[in-house]
């Protein structure tokens, strides 16, 4: 979850020139955590993985948010599917043809109206706070960015974790 729209600026900092630089992040933050999240999916050929997410999505308890689908130019049912879909929150946005999800989800922050952005896959579901929980750390002023945790689960609905997991744990914010 970022915050769209807020300035952000980032450099390198080093202390000695044997020392790796540092990126160095200042945001222009206020009191109060913006309201309302423009969550954004992209898509390519998922149709029945992107019903369970969309619907997922609908059950958020959250006031306001917005879902954007970007469509990578689909070959299969997904363009009819997002068509026939009744979903108040949901704007759809079709691409000329596939670039990647990271062009589909680039043409999703230019189109979103909220001040906050989520990004999930298609192939996701997400619980019924997801948002709810991902905005509550921006109450602190110093928080610019939240990184939710991702289950994984195979056939069988067991937990698995196919990345190997990093930590950092001299990492702070600000840093």
């Amino acid at each position: 979850l970022i915050v769209k729209g807020i300035y952000t600026k980032y450099k390198m900092k080093s202390q000695d020139k044997h020392e790796t630089p540092k990126i160095i992040f200042t945001m222009k933050t206020t009191a109060q955590p913006p309201k309302g999240i423009s969550v954004i999916v992209p898509t390519y050929n998922r149709r029945s993985s992107l019903q369970l997410c969309i619907e997922s999505l609908g059950k958020q308890r959250y006031e306001t948010f917005e879902i954007i689908v970007v469509d990578a130019a689909s070959t299969d049912v997904t363009a009819e599917f997002l068509l026939n879909l009744y979903e108040p929150r949901l704007r759809v946005l079709r691409l000329p043809r596939n670039c990647g999800a990271s062009a589909a989800r680039n043409a999703g922050i230019a189109a979103a109206s909220m001040p906050l952005l989520a990004f999930t896959d298609d192939d996701c579901e997400a619980k019924e706070d997801w948002l709810r929980h991902l905005v509550s750390p921006f109450s602190d002023p110093s928080c610019g960015l939240v990184i939710g945790q991702a289950w994984y689960c195979n056939q069988h609905h067991r937990p698995r974790f196919p990345e190997k997991i990093v930590h950092n744990h001299n990492a702070a914010w600000p840093m």
